[in-house]
């Protein structure tokens, strides 16, 4: 049998916290501006890393998303570093 995937938020930020989220964006989006949406959801992937470095002692899965947006860091890491 197949491994499940972790390829959302809500494995990383917790039930909780990407309920919020989801209903936050539901009530939004529709009058929002995307302008005035990047900013939160920025900010959204930028908790989201941070819970994501806390745990990384615990190695998340290679195609987990925990592990993308520690990859997306270290690459912006070192491209500022060039």
């Amino acid at each position: 049998m197949a491994t499940k995937r972790k390829r959302s938020l809500q494995d990383v930020v917790g039930q909780e916290t990407y309920s919020v989220w989801v209903n936050m964006l539901r009530i939004l989006v529709p009058d929002g501006r995307t302008h005035r949406l990047a900013p939160l959801v920025a900010g959204m992937l930028q908790y989201a890393l941070a819970v994501s470095e806390e745990e990384s002692g615990e190695e998340p899965d290679d195609d987990s998303v925990a592990q993308s947006l520690l990859d997306t860091r270290q690459r912006n890491i070192d491209r500022v570093a060039l």
